[in-house]
């Protein structure tokens, strides 16, 4: 198959998921079905942790290793209810009262997280963190006047590798006119993956 070598610009973000994870062991990795979260303004390019691992010998270095142990993101919001703050915070939201009661973010669950980028001519790119857990949540609230931006809320995510294979995220290109990331994206997420047209253990 000819490589394709045409030039795409990533021109915007949209539909930010998170998908609760179910199982993240050394035999399985698993998340439930995803929920989108509306109004994802931008995403800020990852920073990642490595350990750096160095065994000196002989007058040099006998061995010589980098892992990633962990990648932190901002994601920014143009506003987010209460419920969906709880949901990715771990607070306790109350549906009757319209409350939200958080404590301490070290409480925040694991979800796989995701979001799509709109490339040139009018393809789709997926990203996806497969572990991610919130780690800080900011937002500034200003007076009416002269406020043109709104409110943005700043969410900071900490992404790790998973258990299964150590792996911390994926990205995928969707070719132009395909929808098919939309059901990809928020679909229940399994590794190993269940071999096509069979259940487990096929």
């Amino acid at each position: 198959m000819a490589k394709d070598n045409t030039v795409q610009v990533l021109l915007g973000v949209s539909d930010f998921c998170v998908s609760k994870k179910v199982e993240n062991s050394r035999t399985r990795f698993q998340t439930e079905a995803g929920v989108i979260l509306p109004s994802i303004q931008s995403v800020d390019s990852p920073s990642f942790t490595r350990k750096e691992m160095k065994v000196p010998g002989d007058n040099r270095i006998i061995y010589n290793s980098s892992q990633v142990e962990s990648a932190r993101q901002t994601v920014t919001f143009a506003y987010l209810s209460l419920e969906d703050l709880g949901l990715i915070t771990g607070g306790k939201w109350t549906e009757q009262t319209k409350q939200l009661v958080e404590s301490d973010l070290d409480e925040a669950p694991e979800f796989a997280t995701s979001y799509i980028a709109d490339l040139s001519e009018g393809r789709k790119r997926l990203y996806q963190y497969f572990c991610s857990k919130v780690v800080e949540v900011s937002q500034t609230i200003q007076g009416r006047v002269d406020n043109t931006d709104g409110a943005p809320i700043a969410v900071t995510f900490e992404h790790i590798p998973i258990q299964y294979n150590g792996d911390i995220r994926r990205m995928k290109d969707y070719p132009k006119d395909d929808m098919s990331y939309k059901a990809e994206q928020t679909q229940a997420y399994t590794l190993p993956e269940t071999p096509e047209g069979g259940g487990e253990g096929a």
